[in-house]
């Protein structure tokens, strides 16, 4: 520590009567955050305990909605793969810069 030219100031203690006129505050809560506890994944989950909707329009609705990324991305690349041999102008969106 000699290496640094250190400087320190002296800590000035607060008078008793300046001290005492703080109010103490009580300790902070953090249940307002509503954190539940950890709980491991249930790996052996009884899928008739949770149905995908009620009748069949339910259920391929769900489906088509949760994998309706996965379902572009197959029709894109059949239509690629297929049509999109032929014509590769249909379907075709040029993004700034191409033209």
């Amino acid at each position: 520590m000699q290496d640094y030219a250190l400087h320190h100031s002296e800590v000035k203690q607060a008078p008793q009567e300046a001290r005492r006129a703080q109010p103490r505050r009580p300790p902070w809560t953090t249940d307002h955050r509503r954190v539940p506890e950890h709980r491991a994944a249930n790996r052996h989950l009884d899928l008739e305990q949770r149905p995908a909707g009620t009748n069949t329009a339910e259920f391929t609705m769900i489906q088509v909605m949760l994998h309706g990324v996965w379902l572009n991305s197959v029709v894109a690349r059949v239509w690629r793969n297929t049509g999109g041999r032929i014509n590769r102008k249909i379907f075709h969106y040029e993004i700034g810069g191409e033209w």
